[in-house]
């Protein structure tokens, strides 16, 4: 599997996966592995929280994100400022509208942090992959989850962009 390190901020490259990275890792193959036996689908989305000086802790937004996801849902600290949520059991007719619904509630719940200013206040960034239907593997999950986010981020955050492949 390609390392999810090339995703990380560049204080966190060490050129070694770090445990956020294998436990994120083991946990998309995982779910892959069973959402094959089921003939179910799994969402990777990788979330970024950047907070401007003279803004909410960052945790706090991190915090009520997690409180809109769904019970099932896995949050994964891989870096400050950068989590990943992995929707396992997804049915794959609705995994993208799924996936779509996860990312709006994570996008609204950090809505009250919006900046009033620009350069203020936090913004959250969301790179979405579904896989078997756009992702064969684990590692391919995490690279079109990635170039999500980083188009994300392109269009200035505060939206989400799910991998059209």
């Amino acid at each position: 599997m390609t390392p999810t390190s090339t995703l990380l901020p560049p204080p966190a490259r060490t050129g070694a996966a770090t445990a956020p990275q294998r436990s994120l890792e083991h946990a998309l193959e995982h779910a892959l592995d069973a959402d094959h036996r089921l003939g179910t689908g799994t969402a990777l989305l990788l979330v970024e929280v950047t907070a401007h000086p003279g803004a909410p802790c960052g945790t706090v937004v991190e915090r009520r994100m997690r409180a809109a996801l769904r019970a099932a849902d896995r949050w994964l600290a891989l870096a400050p400022g950068l989590h990943a949520v992995l929707l396992t059991g997804l049915r794959t007719a609705v995994a993208e509208v799924t996936a779509e619904r996860a990312a709006d509630a994570l996008l609204h719940s950090a809505e009250r942090w919006a900046p009033t200013d620009p350069g203020t206040g936090v913004v959250v960034s969301v790179g979405a992959s579904l896989a078997p239907a756009r992702a064969g593997t684990a590692a391919e999950a995490v690279r079109q989850a990635g170039a999500a986010l980083a188009a994300a981020r392109s269009a200035g955050g505060g939206c989400a962009r799910i991998s059209a492949a």
